[in-house]
Parts: structure tokens; sequence; C-alpha cells
């Protein structure tokens, strides 16, 4: 988290949620956790997740968690 933090600020990402409580209304799906992030763009996204801070810790969070990553374009403020 130390080194993920300062590549999500310079790429101008926020966190919006992070692992507080929800609740499925519907459906299967049973996440254990949700992080919501929001960046000013998927090419800020891409630069984020593609970059050498990231991918060289990716690694890690691999071994330690499971994840699904999903970008939504188009969110109303």
């Amino acid at each position: 988290m130390a080194k993920v933090k300062p590549a999500l600020a310079e790429v101008g990402a926020r966190y919006l949620a992070r692992g507080g409580a929800h609740k499925v209304y519907e459906g299967d799906w049973c996440p254990r956790r949700i992080v919501l992030l929001e960046f000013p763009s998927v090419a800020a996204w891409e630069s984020f997740y593609y970059g050498p801070v990231y991918q060289g810790l990716k690694s890690v969070r691999d071994e330690c968690s499971s994840a699904r990553l999903v970008s939504v374009e188009g969110l109303a403020e």
C-alpha cells in the first residue's frame, strides 16, 4: 500500500470506497471486500495499471488476494 498510494496520486486517482460495509441485493456475487477508485480517464487508469509501479507489485497482490478489476466510463457526478 505504501507504494500504491503515491502511484495512484501520480495519475490523479482517488479512493471512493475502500473496504466498507456492503450488501448485495440481487444476484449471487458475494465479494469479501470492495474498493472503488476514481480515475480522471481510462488513459490514467491504464497508465497506472500497466505502469512499472503497479506491475511490480501485482505479483505480491496476486499471492495474497484475488481480485476482479473492472473499469466503467461515464459515471455521472
